[in-house]
Order: C-alpha cells, then structure tokens, then sequence
C-alpha cells in the first residue's frame, strides 16, 4: 500500500428502526420508508466517487458498513451501495473483505443471497444474547429465536459470519452468561466479539440505572470476560484483540487495520478517519468535510498524522445536514511524531501479541520515558516482555486495558 492511499473504508449508515437501551452510538430511530434514509445514501453514493476517483481508495483491502443498522436499510439500498464499491475499488482476488453489519430481525435469506452474490465476504450480526429476557431489558428488537435463525441463513451461504455479545449488568448471572456463549459456541461461527456492558451518559439504560430500576454493571464483569476466553478458547476460537475471538484464518481485517496503523477513511456522520499529513492534504481537496474552528493548516508542517473525528452531538441534524449538502462537521485533530508513535503502542497492546520489538525500538527514537513505563506496566502486571524485545498484554493488562492504555497514552504529552 503507498503512502497516499488508504488500506481500509467505512461507509456510516446511522438509521435503525429504535435505539437500544444502552445505545450511544450515533445513529437515530426512523422509518425505513423514511424520504431522508435515500436522500442519505444518495449523498454517501457521491463522497465514494469522489474518494475513488481521486486514487485514494485503489489499495484498500477491507470496507465495512456499519451503523446504525445497514441491513435495516433493506436489500436495494445496501446493493447500491455495494455494486458502487465493486465498481469504483480495485478488488485483489481472495484478499478484499467487506463486512457488512446486521440485526438478526432484518436477515433473510433474500438479503442474504443477494449480499453474497454481490460480494459481502463477512456478515457482523449484532445478537448481544440468546436469552429473550434480556434482550428485551437491552432493548432489542429481535429474539433468540431470530438470531439462530439469522445465523443459520448467513452460514448456509457460506460467508464468513461474526456474533457480537454483551455481558454484564441487568441481573445477569454467570450461569446465563455461560448459556450464551455455549449457544454461541453450538452455531458454529468463526469469529466471536465479547463486549461488557457500558451505562453511557443519556441513555435510557443510563436513567433507569440512575432510578434503581436496573442493576448497573459491577465487578462480576471482569470474571466473564474471563468466562468468555475459557468457552471460547476452549472451543477454538482464539482471542486476537481485546474484544474478539476467531478460528484460525477468520480475524476481522478491518477491525486489525484499526490496531496496527492502517490509514482509514470514513464516510458520513459519525465516522472517523486517520491517515498520515501527505494524505490528509490530498483528501481535503475532496471537500468531504466541515472541519471545526481549530484551523488544520497551523501547525500541519510538524504533524504526522491527523485524525478527523466527527462531531454528533445532534445527530439527526447532522444526517439531514450531510443528506442535503454531503458535508460532515468534523474536528481535525494534528498528531506529531511522538504522539502517533505512542498511538501505534496503544492501539497495538490491544492485540495479543502486541508490539513487535522494531516498533518498540522506532517509538523509544520520538518518545522520551518509553522505557520507564514500559518497566512499569511489567512491574505491575500489565505487560510482559517478548522474545524479540517487544512488549505484550497479560491477562491482567487485557482486563485493566484503560490503565495500560493510558500510561502509553500520556506519554503523548
């Protein structure tokens, strides 16, 4: 991949028929017959072209969609928008994934046939539980009756297909939990993604938790995440990163990209992008973005890296803002050579081999006390120190990733 282009794209579709109890996501609930959902895709249809058409896109290997709930947009819509990525990004044969996310209510095997035939290689199914109960306190729409259907249709055409479950909170037990990811483990998917459950401020979870309703998430969280890694691993499928397990062969790409430095774009509201200055300049011509009041051009001979970050504050006037003009607001956030080699050492300790001994050796040149903290995550148990003289999550540093995180991360300033 060349330095002036991207290795992996997201295309931001943020519509579901309701939010989740615990959503923070930024999407917004809307009918599927809704004029602004095709108002929407029309102008995501455009930021691709202008994208492909400049090049940058010509060595991308992974583009996912996500939300929101793209299969909630229903067959039509998404194949546009995927027949538009086969048409304008050079696709390696065997070696380009697209993903594409679900709900379990809006899969069938019309939808199904129809995204494999049209090359979706991986299907992320948002199933957070087998247990009816609980996915009615989540607030799902679907039940368990839906999600194995769901899973079975998606594996009946041979695509690579991922389950995303939530733990933790709402009374749940470790004896339920255990059912989950037995019934996981029994629909034969190759890839797992484990997530505890958050109380993110202005959710409808966030006030019922507030109003002692609903038991909040506690300390019984990190015994199953550990639950998870024994079912899980025991059954072959091997934790990667922090949140997900796969078969050998079945890791996400797009989601490695994220952790190992691959620049990104991403397209809509509420998607993010990262890619090194010479790249940045080149994009920003494109005109795919707002950006903020801080002024990119300030400082960008020092940057070597830039993050854009989108501002959703109020998302459904951001979706009608994007639908009508194709613009995002966005803030656009300078990274120097010190601070984007300690995000390669954050973002790389997610993995469970974590980073490689070169890049240790690369960051210590930019970053001064790199050697000290890293003596300090051993010294506490949060890392241990690879034959190649790299450095590596333990089990303690995976469970308490903020605080390991957070020293590689202050290390920036």
């Amino acid at each position: 991949m060349a330095d002036g282009e991207f290795g992996a794209l997201y295309l931001h579709l943020p519509f579901c028929p309701r939010r989740c109890a615990y959503c923070s996501f930024p999407s917004c609930a809307i009918r599927s017959d809704d004029p602004l959902v095709d108002a929407y895709v029309d102008a995501l249809t455009r930021s691709v072209h202008r994208a492909a058409r400049s090049g940058v896109l010509s060595h991308v290997s992974s583009a996912y969609l996500g939300g929101g709930t793209p299969s909630f947009l229903g067959g039509k819509r998404l194949a546009s928008l995927i027949y538009l990525l086969d048409v304008m990004v050079p696709r390696e044969e065997g070696r380009f994934e697209l993903t594409v996310e679900c709900n379990p209510d809006s899969v069938d095997e019309r939808l199904a046939r129809d995204l494999f035939a049209l090359g979706v290689t991986r299907f992320s199914l948002g199933v957070q539980s087998f247990d009816d109960a609980r996915l009615g306190a989540l607030g799902r729409v679907h039940d368990a009756a839906q999600a194995r259907r769901a899973i079975d249709i998606l594996q009946d055409r041979g695509a690579a297909c991922s389950v995303d479950l939530i733990c933790g909170g709402l009374g749940q037990t470790r004896e339920q939990w255990h059912r989950d990811l037995e019934a996981v483990v029994a629909s034969g998917v190759g890839h797992v993604s484990v997530y505890p459950l958050t109380v993110d401020e202005g959710t409808p979870l966030s006030e019922r938790v507030a109003a002692n309703t609903v038991d909040a998430p506690d300390d019984e969280q990190a015994d199953m995440m550990l639950d998870a890694r024994d079912v899980l691993e025991g059954s072959g499928l091997m934790r990667y990163e922090v949140a997900s397990y796969a078969r050998l062969g079945q890791e996400s790409r797009h989601n490695s990209a994220y952790w190992t430095g691959v620049p990104y774009l991403g397209l809509g509201p509420g998607a993010a992008s990262m890619m090194p200055v010479d790249l940045y300049r080149g994009v920003e011509e494109l005109g795919l973005w707002r950006p903020g009041d801080a002024a990119p051009a300030e400082g960008m001979s020092d940057c070597a890296r830039v993050r854009i970050s989108p501002r959703t504050t109020r998302m459904h006037e951001a979706i009608v803002s994007y639908a009508e003009e194709g613009l995002v607001d966005v803030e656009v956030e300078l990274l120097d050579a010190r601070a984007a080699a300690c995000e390669d050492l954050m973002l790389g300790m997610r993995l469970v081999r974590g980073v490689e001994g070169r890049v240790v050796a690369t960051a210590r040149e930019t970053v001064p006390g790199l050697d000290e903290v890293f003596a300090s995550l051993v010294r506490d148990g949060l890392a241990t120190v690879t034959s190649d003289g790299g450095y590596q999550p333990t089990d303690r540093g995976w469970l308490l990733g903020n605080e390991l995180y957070g020293r590689l991360w202050g290390l920036s300033r």
